[in-house]
Formats: structure tokens, sequence, C-alpha cells
């Protein structure tokens, strides 16, 4: 995707429809800044971009509820999976909202009629790959304890990642991206559920039958996956994960393993096994695709092979390979009877390294963690705000760090005292104004500005960074002298809310109803004139680190001094 795809002004290009799918989160919790200023944050600015002009967007959410983090945390709760589930879906769903990030779909596949459309997809697939003669079950080494006396979740096994040695646990490295099978890892242990570690002797490596997928070394297919790979237009830091996986691996995919919590799948063994829910995105982008289809009246899959739904699924480092080169894989190996595929994948990958709290990785169980809902809740501390500043330090490629101090010095210098401040101070003056056309001057100047922000959007990403900047640097437009008279300035502060709607939609909203528009800042609605009543908003006190207290985890408490 390139800028070109918008365009400044709605009659320059056909509108489009948009679905934006993120990575599904694990609801054995809620949302903590790291999960919103990562892929919930950026599809939401994307979705307010193309809707300002003139396309559809659809934001589609949904839970990964099989994922083996669930019955850990209620375990440690001592309640059952199902209810961990649905009270955390309510608080995500609160910090959603907090944050002013809209979705068109909740898509919970513990309940019905969700469950039954993903459990179809999920099963139907790996029928699918049967039937056509592309996996075959094979024996691998799975964790047992010999403590609890039953197989456990993988995420439980700890040691040094095979590819880059670093600490990891499960199947998947977040540190590389890596997947590899949990009996892979270097100087493997087990870990108990409440974090300690397991005597040594306690993990025991037993064989059990497994359903793999995994190309032929010599398959034409492997040629045909890297090079869809490298035309994905991901990152190219995520797509050499990608790729390595491709290359090294041949896409290897466990699909089933041990278990009880998930969608059952029977194999030839005494124990209970489960479809592995690393290996769902798949089917999991079918269902929603299915759902879109439903809602939209369309009644077609949104990821057939002619549909003209442009695609976007945003993820974080660790879900590369399951999100790029498996659906990728499993699209070349889901043909029909005459060998075409049956579907598309994601049009486009948009990945985030990880957020990291005053240098250290968000952690739940060490109480390092802040919730989102609770920063706009219990602070003065605005939505807006927090997106804005949540934007300038956006993981696109990298790890970044939030730290407090850049918090309030986001929100102070640049937040309120240049952007709120001097839109109030030009929304009071424009108070009444007999609005008329702009100066050729200006006009060209939204025009530049315009295009610039839309520039921030590329095939491989959204630069949240950029885009934040491209508020603030339109009031340096103002000190060259764009906006001379007030009818200048009338249209200076109007482009200013339709810049700053996608990221600041509050403030943006009230600035274009109190300019004399209904509804939302868009550039369809652009040109009218309208009579401007005053500034429906307010410029915000200067915060201090006080005001933050009360959202602080503990271990910020105690170097804030704040006990």
């Amino acid at each position: 995707m390139h800028a070109s795809t918008l365009h400044a002004f709605p009659d320059a290009t056909p509108a489009k429809t948009f679905l934006l799918i993120p990575a599904m989160p694990t609801p054995n919790g809620r949302f903590h800044l790291g999960h919103i200023g990562g892929p919930l944050l950026k599809l939401d600015v994307m979705a307010r971009l193309l809707r300002t002009r003139g396309h559809t967007a659809h934001l589609m959410m949904a839970t990964d509820i099989y994922e083996a983090h669930v019955p850990l945390q209620a375990e440690k709760e001592g309640r059952s999976s199902t209810s961990v589930i649905n009270d955390n879906c309510v608080l995500m769903q609160q910090d959603l909202l907090a944050f002013n990030i809209e979705y068109d779909v909740w898509f919970n596949p513990l309940q019905q009629p969700a469950r039954a459309l993903y459990e179809r997809h999920n099963l139907g697939f790996l029928q699918r790959l049967i039937d056509n003669g592309e996996v075959r079950y094979v024996q691998r080494a799975m964790p047992f304890s010999r403590e609890l006396q039953r197989y456990v979740a993988r995420s439980l096994v700890a040691g040094a990642c095979p590819s880059c040695g670093s600490g990891a646990s499960g199947g998947v490295c977040e540190a590389c991206g890596s997947q590899f099978s949990s009996h892979e890892l270097h100087n493997a242990y087990m870990m108990r559920n409440d974090g300690s570690r397991a005597p040594d002797g306690d993990l025991d490596w037993r064989e059990q039958p497994i359903l793999e997928f995994a190309f032929a070394p010599d398959d034409p297919r492997l040629a045909t996956l890297i090079d869809l790979i490298n035309e994905s237009g991901a990152a190219n830091c995520y797509r050499e994960i990608a790729l390595k996986d491709a290359m090294n691996l041949r896409a290897r995919s466990e699909l089933t393993t041990p278990g009880v919590w998930g969608i059952a799948w029977d194999v030839p063994s005494e124990h209970p096994h489960i479809i592995y829910n690393y290996c769902t995105i798949y089917p999991y982008m079918l269902a929603l695709g299915e759902l879109y289809g439903q809602f939209s009246g369309t009644a077609r899959n949104a990821f057939e092979l002619d549909s003209d739904i442009v695609s976007i699924f945003s993820f974080g480092t660790d879900v590369t390979v399951c999100g790029i080169t498996y659906p990728k894989a499993f699209a070349l190996v889901d043909t029909d009877s005459e060998q075409r595929p049956r579907y598309k994948t994601f049009d486009h990958y948009w990945g985030n390294a990880f957020l990291l709290l005053e240098g250290s990785k968000f952690s739940t169980s060490r109480r390092h963690v802040i919730w989102a809902s609770e920063l706009i809740e219990k602070t003065p501390v605005s939505a807006d705000a927090a997106r804005y500043y949540l934007a300038l330090i956006d993981p696109r490629e990298a790890q970044t760090t939030f730290t407090l101090d850049g918090l309030l010095g986001t929100i102070n210098d640049i937040v309120s005292a240049q952007i709120i401040a001097g839109a109030h101070e030009l929304a009071t003056e424009c108070f009444e104004l007999s609005a008329k056309p702009p100066s050729a001057v200006l006009r060209a100047a939204l025009w530049d500005t315009f295009c610039r922000q839309e520039a921030c959007m590329a095939r491989d990403n959204l630069d949240l960074c950029a885009f934040a900047s491209s508020i603030r640097d339109w009031f340096d437009r103002l000190a060259e002298g764009i906006a001379p008279t007030v009818q200048d300035r009338y249209w200076f502060i109007k482009g200013l809310a339709v810049l700053a709607y996608p990221l600041m939609p509050d403030f943006a909203s009230r600035l274009w109803r109190s300019l004399g528009h209904a509804g939302e800042p868009s550039l369809v609605a652009f040109w009218a004139l309208t009579v401007p009543g005053k500034p429906m908003f307010g410029v915000p006190a200067i915060l201090r680190i006080e005001d933050l207290y009360p959202c602080l985890p503990e271990t910020l408490r105690v170097r804030e001094g704040c006990q």
C-alpha cells in the first residue's frame, strides 16, 4: 500500500473497503500500555485516517481463548477458564473504550455463534490438509511433568533459544522471533505455574503422535512460499524472520498437541489432544472473513481469491512466523480438487517490536505494568494525550520504552502547550466568522500537508511517530505566514481537525464541531462553509508526576517515592 491509495481529496481515488485485523490477544488479563501502543493503536489510527478520506474501514477484534496461558491463569486464580475469559473480555473492551479504540466486531470463540464458526474453520482446514495428503503424524517429544503426572503447556518449558541463545519458553523466542519445538530449547527445564523453577528431573520428554505439516525439501511450492514472503510487503526485520523459518524449517508446523483446553482432535494416543493454537491464524483469518461477509451483507468471505477487500494484519515480533509464514504456506496447500488455492491471505503485514516500561518488559507477574484504562480513569491524562505519546514512541521495528518523564514532557510541552492551546486561541478568534473559501497559498499548504501525512503510511507499516509529528509540524507552517488573515486561520484549524482526528479523535471532533460541522472530521465535508461557534474544549492544566501516582505499579511507586 502506498500513499496514493488514499489521496488528500476523496474524488481522486475510488472508495475502497479495508479490513483491519490485529493478532488475537490472550484473555488471561486485561490490556496494558504495551498492548495498546502496538498493533491496536496503529489499526485504530489507520481506520480513522481511511474514513476521513471517504473509505470504509472495519476493525475486527478476536481473542485467543485457547492459548495455554488461559488455563494457567485460571489455575492461579482458583476458578474456571471460562470465567477468566469472560471477565477479561469485559476488561479488555473497557481498556479499548478508555483509549477511544473503536472496533466493529468483538469475536469471542467461547460464545455462540462465534464458537461454531471458529471450530468449523479450524476442523475443516485440518481435514482438507489430510484429504490433500499434505500432513502426517510424527512422533514428537512433548513435555511431561513427573510431579504432576501429566503433559503440561509448552509455555512452562524454559531454556535457551536454539536460534539466538536468548532466554525463551514454549515454542517462540521473543528476542529473535524464531519458532521451534519446545524440546529443541537448549538446557531446558520446567517452570511451575507460580513462576518458580520446578525441581531438576521434573521435566520428562515423552513421545506423542503429532499432526505435522512441512514442505518436502524438493517441493517446488517451497520456492513459491519464499517468493510470497519476499513480496509480502512486511518490513525487512519481520520478513527476514519469516524467510528464515521457510528456508531452514520449510514452514514446519505442529498442528496438534497433547491437552484438554482447546478444540479436541482425535489422534492415535491414550492421551487427549487438541489443535495447537500457534498454527490457527489461517483458520482464524477465514472465520473473520466469513463473519465480515455476514455483517456486510455480501455473503462472501473477505479472503476469497477475487475479493476486492484490502486486509491489514498487525502483529508483534513473536507472531511473525505464525502470522506470515504459516498462513502463506497453508494457502498454498489448502486447494480444491483442481489444485487451485481456495483463499488469499492478508494483503499487508504490519509488525511491531515490544514496548518496554521504563526500560524493562511489561510484566504482570512482577507487577511492572500500567493498565490502559487506569491511566485514563485514575489520572488527568486524556486518551488523546496518551495516544499521542504512544505514537511518538511507536516500536515499529525496534524496542522503545515508555517513560513517565517522556509522557509528562510530551503532554505538557507539545499536546497541551502547542496543539490544544494553539487551536483554542485560533478557534476563539474565528468565533461567528462568515467563512469564505481559502486563499490559494493556504489551499496549497493544506494539500501538501495532507499528502505528507498520508506518506506516513507505507506498504510495510504506518509510521505513527511521523504521523504524530505531522500534527505538531502543521503549526510550524503557521509560523511561516501561510494564514495571515482570520479567514485563513479558520481553514488552518479546520485542517488541524482533519490531521489530528485519527490520533486525537476527541480533541479533533470537538474542534470540528466548534467550527460548525456535524459528525466527525472528514475531507468529504471539508470544503463546506460553516459558522464557527465557541471552542468546545479547554486547555488542560500542567501535569505533575504526582498526578500519575494512582495508576503506577509498585515498581515505579517505590522509585518515585509515592508510598
